[in-house]
């Protein structure tokens, strides 16, 4: 039959067939091919696919259930969609709170994005903007973003940005400010992006653990000196564990 042999065209769609199926309560290949119209022998190629990586499962002999990748996707698609509204109101308590500008970014590629933007109540001009991209290693936030990164996703993301916007500074002194950076739980931006302009920044997790957001606290150096960038450390924390718990991380 035609089916046997499925075009690529088609193969998305009657993977995303047998998922529907399965959801609808069809359990056996049998039921999921009669639910699908595929011939059993199909219906069995993508059913044994899906199952293989984590779509749906076999907990019972020749039964098919939803799988836990259904359950990480769509976590992980509940987090992207509600971050900023979750994040908001944290953020402008923390902008009110420490009177910096308060970002909140997520990683595309090397880069940071920017989600959300609150203005803080010094007259202090921060270049960024919501949509904004920037390199990850020249970044508070960026850096927040990499802090569960190994050592050779380190280099690599440095490499990168380097390319696309050289330094003159040493890699080596980075990847020492990453070590303390993962100890501490937070990240700085010590006038890297911009001269005159400095951050403060931590990590958001999801459920899982892992980091799928930062925020940052930024101002002219003049209102952030070393000591005040200490002090504001357990402040940006402090708002990027209440979004995290918001979307679902429990710390151990």
């Amino acid at each position: 039959m035609a089916e046997d042999k499925p075009q690529k065209s088609q193969t998305l769609v009657r993977g995303l067939d047998v998922l529907e199926a399965v959801a609808r309560g069809a359990n056996s290949l049998s039921d999921i091919s009669k639910d699908t119209g595929m011939s059993y022998s199909t219906t069995h190629r993508f059913a044994a696919v899906l199952a293989e990586r984590g779509f749906l499962r076999t907990p019972r002999n020749r039964e098919y259930e939803l799988g836990p990748k259904l359950i990480e996707l769509g976590f992980k698609a509940r987090g992207d969609m509600d971050i900023v509204r979750i994040a908001h109101p944290f953020l402008k308590a923390l902008a009110t709170e420490v009177g910096a500008t308060v970002h909140l970014g997520i990683r595309s590629g090397p880069e940071v994005v920017y989600l959300d933007k609150i203005q803080g109540n010094r007259p202090v001009e921060i270049n960024s903007h919501v949509g904004g991209r920037r390199p990850l290693t020249t970044t508070g936030i960026g850096m927040a973003l990499m802090l569960d990164d190994d050592l050779a996703t380190l280099k690599e993301v440095l490499q990168q940005n380097r390319a696309s916007e050289p330094r003159d500074d040493d890699p080596a002194v980075f990847l020492t400010r990453m070590e303390e950076y993962c100890a501490g739980g937070y990240a700085l931006d010590l006038g890297d992006d911009s001269p005159m302009i400095r951050c403060v920044a931590a990590p958001v997790r999801d459920h899982m653990g892992r980091i799928v957001a930062a925020i940052s606290a930024s101002s002219a150096v003049a209102y952030l000196p070393e000591a005040r960038m200490s002090e504001l450390v357990p402040h940006v924390k402090s708002a990027a564990d209440h979004i995290s718990r918001e979307i679902g991380f429990c710390p151990r």
